[in-house]
């Protein structure tokens, strides 16, 4: 008995966005309200095989199939679902929070059974609804070292000699601890310091005249 599944990319202009590759399968991804979040839907049955993603071919294409169904009625009995499995690509830009739900548009179709004898199976836009929360992290902390304590990072002492030219600065490890991060995949720091040039606050002054 073959799971047929149809892509409507070429039927309702161009819903699949772009594909990927999973298990040499080259699978459809739709686009969601979000730019850069994309998925895939997989079908999944506890009878064998398991799964089958919808292909990125615009005809009708066997997903899996249950060979000698009749005799063995493999899925007598058995009951399956659909995945939806999503992916973010270079477009994604990370910012607010966002609640993420396919576009609308009816992405595909499932035949289960003989072209004679099926039964339909469509994935439409209301098949699911998944927010994504703010990237943020419940705390940001200096790690005390010889070079750092509390909230202060010291950034030891200098000669003019050692700032003229352009030479190589001084490096001066230290690491900043997060704690209770989500969604978050860079950080911007900044420095700030309580001695600076009279004529620019972008200059650090010398201390021993400020």
């Amino acid at each position: 008995m073959p799971v047929r599944g149809q892509n409507l990319n070429s039927k309702q202009s161009g819903v699949a966005v772009t594909s990927t590759t999973i298990n040499g399968v080259k699978i459809a991804l739709f686009p969601t309200n979000v730019q850069g979040i994309v998925y895939g839907i997989k079908f999944v049955s506890d009878s064998e095989p398991p799964t089958g993603y919808i292909a990125m071919s615009t005809d009708y294409t066997t997903v899996f199939s249950v060979d000698d169904n009749h005799d063995k009625e493999y899925w007598k009995g058995k009951s399956g679902h659909f995945d939806l499995t999503l992916f973010q690509t270079r477009d994604y830009i990370p910012g607010q929070g966002h609640t993420i739900t396919p576009n609308a548009n009816m992405v595909g179709d499932f035949r289960i059974g003989s072209q004679t004898d099926a039964q339909d199976i469509q994935i439409n836009n209301n098949a699911f609804t998944l927010t994504i929360p703010q990237p943020t992290c419940d705390a940001a902390t200096l790690e005390n070292s010889d070079n750092a304590s509390g909230t202060q990072v010291n950034l030891g002492d200098y000669y003019t000699s050692e700032l003229i030219g352009n030479k190589d600065p001084k490096k001066i490890p230290f690491t900043i601890k997060l704690t209770g991060c989500g969604g978050v995949n860079h950080l911007i720091t900044k420095l700030t310091s309580q001695y600076v040039s009279p004529y620019s606050n972008s200059m650090l002054a010398d201390i021993n005249n400020a």
